[in-house]
């Protein structure tokens, strides 16, 4: 695992070329494939990754097609069904491979949301507002006026239920290229243990060494998080597995008083009683939580 800082105020779409030559230069990698959300997509980033010689697996702004792509998609078309129950079709556009899925949960969801779209739409125009945020796609300015622009509707119920991905793996089915796609999870879990779970933000540094002496330390603490929690459910995942959050849970109850003998001076470490699953997660990393008194030696891990 690595990682990148860039500026705050840099575009998602401009990070993948320093971050790609970063990869090429660190690791020696016979095969890349680079699996990004659509905030990624340019041309001149597929260019990029092609020269480079990396696949890719990057999701399409179905949208955004010119006309004579869009017809290609929406209209009359050969699926394959899958196991899942959803469906999947394959198109090449502009010399490139563009696989589509169709999800019914999916599709059910874009009703309901372009419904509240719409629903919000109607009650802004007669409350005699014009803005009306993302919703205003709906919306139709024209001399007579503002108005709900049903052709609009009409266009966007086209792509109920549909999700695609632009791919350069000419090899794989289109059901291996969802799987890789369906890795991308993986990475937004990982956004969201770092931002959350363990709070690396908000941060108060204002020097950039020290913002990144952070990010380092939280990326850290998160490697081996991520490592604990990999080899505690490859040990234990039959019984009960856990999550990152729920092993920083757990941790955070493993607790011990310190006592000084007053003839002495010596100090012992009494621990409290430990769960089961704190006692598994110690030995997950080969060590053993103390359970009785112990006599306490400064910088011992005992």
């Amino acid at each position: 695992m690595t990682y990148e800082l860039f500026p705050g105020n840099t575009a998602d779409i401009k990070t993948l070329e320093p971050a790609m030559l970063r990869l090429k230069e660190q690791f020696d990698l016979d095969q890349m494939i680079v699996v990004t959300d659509a905030g990624m997509l340019s041309q001149e980033n597929l260019s990029l990754l092609q020269s480079l010689g990396c696949d890719f697996v990057v999701a399409a702004r179905l949208r955004s097609l010119n006309q004579v792509h869009t017809k290609a998609i929406v209209g009359e078309q050969s699926w394959t069904m899958l196991s899942t129950g959803r469906k999947v079709s394959e198109h090449t556009l502009g010399g490139r491979r563009l696989i589509l899925r169709y999800c019914p949960k999916k599709a059910a969801r874009d009703v309901h949301t372009r419904d509240q779209a719409v629903e919000k739409v109607k009650k802004r125009l007669a409350q005699g507002v014009k803005g009306v945020g993302r919703s205003g796609r709906f919306l139709k300015v024209d001399p007579q006026g503002v108005r709900l622009d049903e052709a609009a509707i009409a266009r966007d119920q086209n792509y109920d239920g549909l999700h695609g991905v632009w791919t350069s793996l000419k090899d794989m089915t289109p059901e291996q290229v969802y799987t890789h796609y369906g890795e991308l999870w993986r990475i937004e879990e990982g956004f969201r243990v770092m931002k959350h779970t363990m709070a690396v933000r908000p941060m108060f540094h204002w020097v950039e060494r020290r913002v990144r002496a952070h990010v380092a330390i939280c990326f850290v603490a998160f490697a081996l998080l991520r490592i604990l929690c990999h080899r505690y459910n490859t040990l234990f995942g039959a019984k009960q597995r856990l999550s990152e959050g729920q092993i920083l849970a757990e941790l955070s109850q493993v607790q011990a008083s310190l006592i000084r003998d007053r003839g002495t001076d010596a100090e012992y470490l009494l621990p409290s009683k430990a769960r089961d699953e704190a006692i598994r997660l110690y030995h997950a990393v080969g060590q053993k939580l103390p359970r009785q008194t112990v006599l306490f030696k400064p910088g011992s891990t005992a």
